[in-house]
């Protein structure tokens, strides 16, 4: 919590969890060196004393959010968390440190300004990640959030929301009761009403589709695991949904692509990049010749379901 402006600062550099467990140490030894000058000091500063207790607000923090998670497990109240509070802990212990040092001009003016900027350099490098769009990390939520809507507590998708998968249950079974939030939205709403029910296909063109695998869920109920990829090669284009209809034309399952498939760019060209899928279809629907249609109602795709199951017990 108090190292990790420095473990991202040497992350590539040596090793980064050592340096930053040293900078810890340096913190809250540095934080009560600098207490203790300002409590001996007769013209106590306020100013220095807001930093120093802003400093001890945020180690407070540190020991309330990680203590308040060990109900959880030792992992949870270790893991990563808040960088924020923490660089603004350090620049208010550099701010305090400066003033100890107000008559070492050359430091305070010239040493000081240096620091900051190979700092704020430092870490602007890795903070440039951001504007490069994380497409995966942002699919895996995708199919979290389908997951949770369509009672399908399958965990490894289900954790990219909340590393507590009953919780994220729990609350998506209350929010698509009440419709509210991510439950409500496209392309999660209304797809746990859906299944089962009724589809007519009204697709205006055609699409390109197989369906890899089907994987079985230990907790995912009457639901499997489907992967593959569908993309509309006329068009150029990837729809966002699609539902999964047996020969009955009954909805027995939905997936969401936008997963990153290199192989597709490869044979199909740059907008097939993102064209792989994964979504839940009902294990009643495991062998048989299904169709996949757009939500969007721009194309439809022909595609068997897959008979074997990885994973999977002795299902019948």
């Amino acid at each position: 919590y108090l190292r990790s402006p420095f473990f991202w600062i040497f992350n590539k550099y040596g090793n980064p969890l050592r340096t930053a467990e040293i900078m810890g140490a340096v913190f809250i030894v540095g934080s009560l060196i600098f207490s203790f000058f300002w409590i001996k000091d007769r013209e106590r500063s306020p100013y220095v004393g807001a930093l120093l207790f802003f400093a001890l607000y945020v180690g407070g923090t540190a020991v309330g959010t990680g203590g308040g998670r060990l109900i959880f497990g030792i992992i949870q109240a270790t893991s990563e968390r808040y960088t924020t509070p923490a660089v603004m802990a350090w620049a208010a212990i550099f701010i305090v440190m400066i003033s100890f040092s107000g008559g070492f001009k050359v430091w305070s003016w010239r040493v000081t300004p240096v620091v900051f900027c190979l700092f704020s350099i430092f870490l602007l490098i890795y903070q440039s990640k951001a504007l490069k769009p994380n497409y995966q990390l942002m699919f895996d939520r995708n199919i979290g959030a389908l997951a949770s809507t369509l009672g399908v507590n399958d965990e490894f998708y289900v954790n990219q929301l909340y590393p507590t998968a009953d919780f994220v249950m729990k609350m998506a079974k209350t929010a698509t009761q009440k419709k509210l939030g991510y439950a409500n939205a496209f392309p999660f709403a209304g797809n746990a009403a859906a299944m089962g029910e009724s589809y007519t296909d009204s697709s205006k063109g055609s699409c390109q589709a197989v369906i890899d695998s089907i994987e079985y869920l230990p907790i995912g109920g009457d639901f499997l695991r489907a992967k593959g990829w569908v993309f509309n090669n006329a068009l150029k284009s990837i729809p966002v949904k699609f539902f999964m209809m047996n020969q009955e034309n009954k909805i027995v399952g939905v997936v969401l692509t936008g997963l990153p498939r290199s192989d597709l760019r490869d044979i199909y060209g740059e907008f097939a990049e993102q064209a792989g899928f994964v979504g839940y279809s009902m294990v009643a629907a495991r062998g048989q010749a299904v169709k996949l249609v757009a939500a969007d109602g721009s194309c439809s795709a022909e595609a068997s379901h897959p008979v074997a199951v990885i994973g999977a017990p002795a299902l019948k």
